[in-house]
């Protein structure tokens, strides 16, 4: 399965590498806009939109735009709302 994955032959193994691109890319992000001036020097370098032409899906690419796009606070504002802890 290893060797399946790091040949990324199959669908399931680009599928699972765009997964980890876009986790890696969305920490990094979330270090450098706390402040971490390492993760921020890392972001500008790594993440020039090569990293988006690198992905396998159009599912990656949109969730990679979307990240770039929005800060995580963002996503987590309809996650949790008042009227959710009511419930």
């Amino acid at each position: 399965m290893v060797n399946e994955y790091e040949k990324r032959e199959s669908r399931e193994a680009r599928i699972a590498k765009d997964a980890d691109r876009l986790d890696q890319f969305l920490l990094l992000k979330e270090h450098a806009l706390a402040g971490n001036q390492e993760a921020m020097r890392r972001f500008e370098e790594k993440y020039n939109g090569s990293q988006r032409d690198d992905m396998y899906s159009d599912s990656a690419k949109k969730i990679f735009d979307e990240i770039l796009a929005t800060s995580p606070n963002e996503r987590w504002q309809n996650v949790w709302t008042e009227h959710r802890r009511k419930e």
